[in-house]
């Protein structure tokens, strides 16, 4: 990071050298129509006058089924920069906020599909982590990556209980609100709320890198017939990739969604109304997947088959919010309260039928196949049920208040526990209207000190948690049915007889399973000073979930299907989130606005029960519990070094399958032997900060953006990758004709004694394939995510053209990565066998009518 930090320093120092020329001999403020002018020249006849910007005080965001003036917020709420977002060319515009909203962490590879996993404010439960995005109102948690960053209006996070509680049944992960554009007047441009998307593509065939990476570059690609060459003889069996992707290119789907809501609304009477929206999210994907016949080398298949399947996502919601506004005086204040239904359902049927005579795709339907069949479907939904309350209230726009309570009734849940009480409360303190700050007022304009307190909601487990389910299996001979073990007639008309066909109990119901609830604090300080130039935040929380809901599995002694959903567990996670920005204007029409943001945060569980605290599921192993420690923490063994001569491994502890060029593990109980007691925590998920920085230019025509992303001091799980790179063979992967990385090319040898990659072996007697710290490596990581210039066409030329606007531009995105000197791989961002996230070189156009 050393290259990343001296990179980082040389652009900020040429910035504020820029910076310091331009204003050697600027003095005073000037007021144009766009606001003041800071830094121009006075001049004669010039009046000089000074106005405070309080274009960021009147600022409107959406929190929650309505609108606040920002200066009112006494929550934690992130505003995003949609412009900015719409210089990355990302494919999902989550994407795009990576490193834009402190206390988020986005992480992606490069797949077409464009999914990508967002957290906010660590981990804090053991099941889903999504939060809840609210677009235009409707509530979802699904395909980001098909909503067009284009139509996006605006973006806010709720980050802390306070600001997401009014969304409690689902807000325990934050809450994304995202809105689209309107329609405007005298301008051609979401319709109005409601969106239709058709998306066509086709899923990458599992382990394809991988599996490309792996080959030997010695085979050919095609054999001497022109048919895709095979592995033969000692070589491992496994599909050409070419083949495995050729084959794959027809398994295309077609997914249709429809997105949208419709709304009325009323006011009986002055500062009352009354307003009703009916939202829809609907979703449908027809997919065919083909099995064509391979019949070359040892990878021989000889089936062909047809598949067809359909799936179908159905999500609505009404609501009704009743709200009142008062102002009197100084007294500013409104109150709503509401009501919420929202139902889900999803339902899937595929029918698959095997040999087909003609391998065309127009003809490969299920009902031309003459072999075995299979039909398959299924279905499964659950509802929501919401009542909610809020009140806000500000005196002098000095002292603000704002109180929340909302009451959800899941279907998930039995009767015993169906409904969860999810308050909250905030406080805010303007600190510069208060009279004894009025002497600071020439250079401080903003000060705001907020405190809150909440409770938010999870509901994500199975639609049928609750019950006890029983699974049907047939082992009659018929395709694909095999037998499952003893089953039994659920009727009972065959007791005491062990049966070909019957029902396994699966799972163990609940009805005692209740809520899982996110309590959290948070103190926040917003500032602005020197006319608003500088500004940004401070927030500090303790977030902290109980009652963790879990699927808890059964012991043998219990019972076939023992296992059932139940409430366990505790999650802690406490950090804090700095954001500071500069801008600045000359007279000169050279302006700038940079900023950026850092963020922490340290993740605990503080409470499992023993038999999963020692299965490892959720971290550690059988060996130390993971309570204590960050969740998906793991245990091993601590590699120090490799033996470089039988000195070191007769002064060494015991360990079997020493020997020259070896892994050594470290005796770190000093019994002298190498056991499971030698085995320590070795890698923590959670980085040391994270951070992002935004530098925009503008003079007079052009413009400039660079925007840096990146993550400090975190660990990365190398082992799947690294296995391939740095042995011949372990117990990972013990295939020795597979293709390797260029790094067993400097493995250790007596001819090459320098060395720390492990000597080049046919059998892993030294188990070198165990969870060490040998795969454990720094995954800091320092990216240029954007870089864009853009010119702006003269007024004067667009006017001729009837164009409002004009502008040319050329960006690059994942220009540049620094990463650790020690990171042994490619892109420590993205370290396995994922899809590589690729440079994009992008020359644009954007016209405004």
């Amino acid at each position: 990071m050393k290259q990343a930090k001296r990179f980082l320093l040389s652009v900020l120092t040429l910035l504020l050298c820029t910076i310091m020329y331009a204003q050697q001999e600027i003095t005073g403020t000037v007021t144009d129509a766009m606001g003041p002018v800071i830094g121009a020249t006075a001049k004669d006849g010039m009046t000089v006058t000074m106005q405070e910007d309080a274009l960021s005080l009147n600022e409107v965001v959406v929190t929650g089924y309505t609108t606040q003036r920002k200066a009112d917020l006494t929550g934690a709420v992130s505003v995003v920069s949609v412009s900015e977002l719409q210089k990355q060319n990302e494919n999902n515009p989550m994407k795009a906020l990576q490193g834009r909203v402190p206390g988020m962490n986005i992480s992606a590879d490069g797949n077409l599909a464009g999914a990508a996993t967002v957290r906010i404010r660590g981990i804090g439960t053991l099941n889903d982590n999504d939060p809840l995005y609210i677009i235009d109102g409707v509530p979802t948690k699904a395909g980001m990556h098909e909503l067009n960053g284009n139509d996006i209006e605006s973006i806010q996070v709720l980050k802390d209980a306070a600001s997401a509680s009014i969304y409690g049944s689902r807000a325990a992960n934050g809450v994304i609100i995202i809105t689209t554009k309107k329609g405007k007047d005298g301008k051609v441009v979401i319709g109005e709320n409601f969106s239709v998307n058709r998306t066509k593509g086709t899923d990458a065939p599992g382990g394809i890198l991988e599996n490309a990476l792996e080959f030997n570059p010695n085979f050919p690609i095609y054999a001497e017939n022109g048919e895709f060459a095979q592995a033969l003889g000692a070589y491992s069996e496994r599909e050409n990739p070419l083949s495995l992707i050729y084959n794959n290119k027809d398994n295309e789907y077609t997914q249709w969604r429809m997105f949208g809501d419709a709304h009325v609304s009323i006011t009986p009477f002055k500062n009352f109304t009354v307003r009703s929206t009916l939202g829809m999210d609907y979703s449908q994907k027809q997919q065919r997947f083909f099995t064509y016949p391979i019949a070359n080398g040892k990878m021989k298949r000889t089936d062909t088959a047809a598949e067809s399947k359909q799936e179908h996502w159905m999500r609505w919601m009404w609501n009704a919010i009743a709200t009142y506004n008062l102002e009197i005086g100084q007294h500013r204040a409104d109150a709503m309260i509401g009501m919420e239904v929202n139902r889900q359902d999803y339902n899937w049927n595929s029918a698959k039928r095997y040999e087909l005579s003609i391998l065309n795709t127009d003809y490969m339907w299920p009902s031309a196949g003459t072999g075995k069949q299979l039909a398959e479907g299924s279905g499964e939904g659950f509802s929501l049920v919401s009542f909610f309350g809020k009140a806000n209230y500000t005196y002098a726009d000095r002292y603000m208040a704002s109180l929340t309570i909302r009451r959800d009734g899941s279907s998930r849940f039995g009767s015993n526990n169906q409904y969860g009480t999810f308050p909250s409360v905030s406080v805010g303190w303007r600190i510069t209207q208060e009279n004894f700050m009025r002497k600071t007022s020439s250079w401080l304009d903003d000060l705001k000190l907020r405190y809150s307190w909440g409770q938010t909601g999870n509901q994500e487990i199975s639609n049928t948690a609750r019950y006890t389910l029983y699974r049907a299996v047939v082992s009659t001979g018929l395709w694909e049915s095999g037998a499952a073990g003893s089953t039994y007639d659920i009727t009972g008309s065959n007791g005491g007889y062990i049966l070909d066909n019957g029902y396994v109990r699966s799972q163990r119901g609940n009805d005692d399973i209740k809520w899982e609830t996110t309590t959290q604090h948070n103190i926040g300080l917003d500032f602005a000073l020197l006319r608003n130039e500088l500004y940004g935040s401070f927030d500090w929380f303790h977030k902290k979930t109980s009652d963790i809901l879990l699927f808890m599995d059964g012991i043998a002694s219990m019972g076939e299907g023992a296992s059932q959903w139940i409430n366990a567990g505790e999650v802690k996670n406490t950090g804090w989130e700095f954001s500071l920005g500069y801008r600045h204007k000359l007279a000169n029409g050279l302006s700038w606005d940079i900023n950026g943001n850092i963020s922490r945060y340290t993740n605990e569980i503080t409470r499992l029960p023993e038999t999963v605290a020692a299965n490892g599921r959720f971290g550690g192993n059988g060996v130390k519990s993971v309570i204590g420690h960050p969740m998906f923490a793991q245990v091993g063994y601590v590699a120090d070094g490799i033996f470089k001569s039988q000195e070191e491994i007769d002064n060494h502890a015991t360990q079997e399958g020493a020997g020259l060029g070896r892994i050594r593990w470290k005796d770190l109980n000093g019994d002298g032997k190498i056991t499971e007691a030698d085995q320590d925590w070795i890698y923590d998920p959670t980085p040391d900060f994270t951070w992002g920085l935004n530098i925009y230019l503008q003079y007079k025509d052009f413009d400039f953006t660079m925007f840096w992303q990146g993550v400090q001091g975190v660990d990365v799980d190398c082992r799947g990758f690294k296995s391939q790179t740095d042995f011949w063979a372990n117990s990972n992967i013990n295939v020795p004709y597979l293709n390797k990385g260029v790094r067993t090319l400097d493995a250790w040898s007596p001819a090459n004694p320098g060395s720390d990659i492990p000597a080049l072996t046919t059998a892993d007697r030294n188990n070198e394939g165990r969870v060490s710290s040998y795969y454990i490596e720094n995954g800091s990581f320092a990216k240029l995510r954007t870089i864009q210039l853009g010119y702006n066409l003269p007024k004067t030329f667009t006017d001729k053209l009837r164009l409002d606007r004009l502008r040319l531009y050329l960006s690059a995105q994942n220009l540049l990565t620094i990463k650790s000197g020690k990171f042994s791989g490619v892109d420590p961002e993205n370290p396995g066998f994922n899809y590589p996230i690729p440079l994009n070189l992008t020359f644009g156009l954007n016209v405004s009518f």
